[in-house]
């Protein structure tokens, strides 16, 4: 009657199953075994759960063979170290996927979405922990009451011996599933480490996978843990998927519901078989950048050189092609100078200037091929070839004229004379250059610099 106890409470609540879907064991038989025995454990839990052991230990005790009595206790014993250790144990349950063969009616919290994860299974009827002590209970009773032992043995040696395998049941899976270490996943902000408040921290490849599945994660099909999840359980979930990545079997992929190509970066830290993936796309994408990085430098080897009419004081020609994040270089000099702001969208189109600050406005998406003059007094005008050609006044406070790019890393070289402070006249020239490479078309600007006073603007050319 032991057994029919619990299951007669879960059948009066409609739960027909034992230990249901969200359980350590029910986990390990799903990732270590094939779905033949998956659905022999479903069997099992429905069984149980109906209360089929009062069957067995009716047959058992009718017949009262010694085979079949001793199967019967160690099979009760064995149910009940199950239950115990699912009930101890099922918080840490890695659960993930669809439910098969499970109703999702009864286990599945409204509004989840497959594929589920342990946090959005439910634990419907009464805890498995009542099965287990019905079972061990009716293992117990018929130990004491049927199993006559040998002449030698002592009956409470019995007891003793079989009191001793229920508690390391129910004890030691439990133990086994103690906390273990917790990544502290807060980098150092660089400030930090260069103010000497933090020291540098590196990660190894096992700890950025735990990090990158803490908090909102890129890739939807990724389970996102709390902060205060063991290493060790996120990793299980890891190498889990790294099986499913590594088998690529279709009809698996289906089943759970994933897109494998989804899996590849997330994976790439402790997946060998997406990490292979992931260094033949970035050796693709290193030979792709290269490849536009030389046709780029072809580019501006082949723009026209500038012949000046006058003798320069400094004269450079970028060997590299340069470039902006947002499309503007500029300068910032002297105090106050950070405080103002560079008018982006001048007049002319090209240039604006006030005290301190230089903009010159360029297309943000093809590469710039740069030269620079300096001289000792006004150059002739020259237009020919330049699409726009603009002449404006600037206040230089500290001798150091710097166009440059601070998100691009774009620094051009000083263009005042000398380190000369004060006022300077700066002439701009630009025009778009075909390509008959990848890049198609670039740009090129050639920037002059003399000692001049006057803050009046003069377009010399704005061809559109």
């Amino acid at each position: 009657m032991l057994p029919l106890v619990p299951a007669v409470v879960n059948l009066a609540q409609g739960v027909p199953f034992w230990l249901g879907p969200k359980n350590v064991l029910g986990d390990a038989v799903r990732e270590y075994t094939g779905r033949e025995a998956t659905a022999y454990w479903f069997a099992l839990d429905l069984l149980v759960g109906a209360g089929a052991p009062a069957v067995l230990i009716l047959v058992a005790v009718r017949r009262r063979t010694r085979t079949l009595l001793r199967a019967t206790t160690l099979s009760l014993f064995l149910l009940g170290g199950i239950g115990a250790v699912s009930a101890f144990t099922s918080e840490h349950s890695t659960f993930f996927g669809e439910l098969w063969l499970y109703p999702a009616s009864l286990y599945v919290e409204r509004g989840a979405v497959v594929p589920y994860d342990g946090s959005q299974l439910l634990s419907p009827g009464i805890s498995p922990l009542w099965y287990a002590l019905a079972l061990t209970a009716s293992g117990l009773i018929m130990l004491l009451l049927y199993a006559a032992p040998p002449a030698h043995r002592v009956r409470h040696h019995v007891l003793l011996a079989g009191l001793a395998s229920a508690v390391a049941l129910c004890l030691l899976p439990a133990a086994d599933m103690a906390r273990g270490p917790v990544t502290n996943c807060t980098m150092p902000e660089p400030w930090e480490i260069d103010t000497g408040e933090a020291e540098p921290r590196e990660l190894t490849a096992e700890q950025r996978f735990v990090c990158s599945l803490r908090g909102d994660h890129r890739t939807q099909s990724l389970h996102v843990f709390p902060d205060t999840t063991p290493d060790q359980v996120v990793l299980a979930y890891g190498r889990h998927l790294c099986g499913v990545h590594t088998r690529n079997d279709p009809r698996e992929l289906t089943r759970l519901k994933i897109d494998r190509s989804s899996l590849t970066y997330p994976l790439a830290d402790i997946c060998p078989s997406a990490a292979t993936i992931v260094q033949a796309e970035k050796a693709k994408q290193d030979q792709e950048i290269a490849a536009m990085q030389a046709d780029s430098q072809a580019m501006c080897d082949a723009t026209p050189r500038h012949r000046p009419r006058t003798k320069q004081a400094r004269a450079i020609r970028m060997k590299e092609p340069q470039w902006t994040d947002y499309g503007v270089l500029q300068t910032y000099e002297g105090e106050g100078a950070e405080e103002a702001e560079p008018d982006m969208d001048p007049g002319n189109g090209l240039v604006s200037s006030t005290r301190g600050i230089l903009a010159v406005m360029t297309h943000p998406d093809f590469d710039l091929c740069v030269t620079l003059e300096t001289y000792t007094r006004r150059p002739p005008v020259e237009t020919k070839g330049w699409d726009k050609v603009v002449e404006v006044g600037y206040y230089s406070p500290g001798g150091q004229i710097v166009l440059n790019d601070s998100i691009s890393g774009t620094v051009l070289p000083n263009l005042a004379l000398y380190g000369r402070k004060g006022h300077y006249r700066i002439r701009v020239h630009y025009a778009w250059f075909p390509w008959k490479g990848e890049a198609q078309s670039g740009q090129r600007l050639l920037i002059m610099a003399y000692p001049g006073k006057g803050d009046r603007e003069i377009v010399h050319r704005n061809r559109k």
